[in-house]
């Protein structure tokens, strides 16, 4: 049984079909410089020999592993993860993305030097990553937002205090939503160090997000759903959509 009080980050992911990068996931996790933080794995109702690595991480005293019935999706998975998380900070990694092993510790060190944060995301890089911080936090314009989505979620931190839910029934750009709703509340801290490594380009064949014209729709659909929460808003909206008309045609990246 894990101690509550020693769990400083819950770190939640989700897995479908990722049988060649989930150990590598894992591993980075393992291989934290600190090591007070819990690993929550959901497997989305995988088809391939994912299940069988994950399940070979059980006798794990700081991992659980939970095994959705069928594939559900990545929101449904989050928040399985999410309800159950006993950490003081929640972090989200993708199985096919790690993180640099000093990860943990830096962040932990910059949320006590600035205990008023509450969502921090950091940068993340393809290669060499952040071994110490130089940079210091600093609040994001969260109206950057509305230009799109900016923000990789394995980059994300986010305070174990009421979190909010991914929206379940978003298929793409569900990480968008929740940004924009937790803007609505909270001021969103940037820190400009690479301490997680993508293991594929945003938008490439084969990733979570390699259907661009879906995600620019569902980027769209999230920008929409902010606006009714906030009607002065709602005049924007046919700019948002030239934004992304013109962002699909000229294939620019959404982060």
């Amino acid at each position: 049984m894990i101690n509550n009080t020693s769990i400083q980050f819950s770190i939640i992911i989700p897995v479908f079909n990722n049988e060649q990068t989930i150990e590598r996931a894992i591993q980075s996790c393992l291989s934290q410089t600190l090591q007070s933080f819990e690993l929550i794995i959901i497997n989305d109702g995988s088809i391939d020999n994912s299940k069988a690595i994950i399940n070979a991480y059980s006798n794990y005293k700081n991992i659980t592993i939970l095994h959705n019935t069928s594939n559900m999706g990545v929101s449904y998975s989050r928040n399985r993860g999410i309800a159950m998380a006993k950490g003081e900070y929640i972090c989200f990694l993708d199985a096919d993305d790690y993180f640099a092993p000093t990860k943990l510790a830096l962040i932990q060190k910059c949320l006590q030097d600035n205990p008023n944060i509450h969502f921090l995301f950091h940068s993340f890089t393809y290669n060499k990553h952040s071994t110490s911080i130089t940079a210091e936090p600093k609040r994001w314009n969260k109206y950057r937002l509305y230009l799109g989505n900016t923000i990789a979620t394995p980059c994300v931190t986010i305070k174990n205090v009421h979190p909010l839910m991914f929206n379940e029934h978003m298929h793409y750009m569900e990480d968008y939503d929740l940004w924009l709703r937790y803007s609505n509340d909270q001021t969103i801290y940037f820190l400009d160090e690479a301490l997680t490594i993508l293991g594929r380009p945003i938008l490439s064949k084969g990733g979570a997000s390699n259907s661009k014209i879906k995600m620019r729709i569902g980027e769209l659909t999230a920008y929409t759903h902010h606006c009714f929460h906030k009607p002065l808003l709602l005049l924007t909206i046919p700019f948002f959509v030239t934004l992304q008309l013109i962002k699909a045609i000229i294939k620019l990246p959404i982060k």
